[in-house]
Formats: C-alpha cells, structure tokens, sequence
C-alpha cells in the first residue's frame, strides 16, 4: 500500500513539488515505519524522473495545518519533514492487515506560508474544492485573493511531480512485492 498524495512542508528547505518519501509516519504517540525495500524502489524511481525527493517522517493530522505557527508546533513535537491528513489513516489500514505500506507526497505549500482561510472551508470530504465556497468567500474577504493564487501555483508544483512519478507506482511496487 502506498498514500500518494500532497503534503505540506514543515521543513523549511523543502519546495513546492519536492517529494517526501516517508521512513515513519507520526500520529500522535503512535510511529509506523514504512517498509524500507518499497521507500527505496520509490525514491530510485522518482529521482530517475527527475523529481527532488527527500526522506523524512510525515505526521499524520485530522485537521489542516493552515498556518506557520501549527506547522512549526507540529514539526517540533513529531520531528517530521511533512504533514497530511491521509497517511496515518492509511498506515494504520495497512499496520492492521500486516501489508506492506510506504509514502510518496509532494509538497504543496512551504513551511513559512499559511494558506488563506477559504482553503478549510471549500475542500468537500472527498478532497474536491467547492467553486461556491471559493466565490462567496472571496467576495466576502476579496484580500484572500493573494494567499489562493499563490497556494495554486505551489498546487500547481505538486501535481506536476506527481504526475511524473506516479506512472511509477505499479512497476516499482510489482518488481518489489514479487522479491518479498
């Protein structure tokens, strides 16, 4: 199993489209490593394609880490390299069904930006963006402009590299899993 995705940094040298490639994710007290063999295939992969890839720990969260101050909260207290909202649930799927599991996320926003607030309120429970909300909240808080565009062309970054390794996923993981 591998949670492939965004993330957004909490390391501060990290750029948007840089890829974390987890060795641990972090969920409060809770620690999943991931599985070295399959960690390794997906850096080997991503960086043949020319992707930045990165190790380090994600921390797993239920609620978005919209501003500077919470990302640096939670870099000090889980001494991660990224955060998301999918990984912990992920590596808990595959702790408890004894599979292998793994992470690649791109980063999405830096560590020293916050995203604008219509950004919590316009992604819908699948991941989508919700147009309506986009609209009334800028027509409400038109400054929000500035911090949305921004948090598109970071977006933007992300999907590009993922776009690029994802291909990857299924033969790396197929030649990995038949060694195992």
């Amino acid at each position: 199993m591998v949670s492939f995705g965004l993330a957004g940094a909490l390391d501060h040298a990290l750029r948007p489209g840089d890829l974390v490639i987890a060795d641990a994710v972090v969920s409060g007290a809770d620690r999943h490593e991931t599985h070295g063999r399959l960690s390794d295939a997906l850096t080997e992969g991503a960086a043949a394609k020319g992707c930045k890839v990165v190790p380090g720990a994600i921390v797993g969260v239920d609620e978005p880490a919209m501003d500077r101050h919470a990302k640096m909260r939670l870099r000090e207290n889980a001494n991660a390299a990224a955060v998301d909202m999918e990984s912990h649930l992920a590596a808990d799927f595959a702790r408890g069904r004894d599979i292998p599991f793994a992470v690649m996320r791109a980063i999405s926003d830096p560590a020293h930006r916050a995203l604008p607030p219509l950004a919590a309120m316009a992604l819908t429970p699948d991941g989508d963006v919700d147009g309506k909300i986009v609209a009334r909240e800028l027509i409400r808080a038109p400054h929000q402009i500035g911090g949305l565009i921004l948090a598109g062309l970071d977006s933007r970054a992300a999907f590009s590299s993922l776009g690029r390794c994802g291909p990857l996923l299924g033969p790396l993981l197929r030649l990995v899993l038949a060694d195992l």
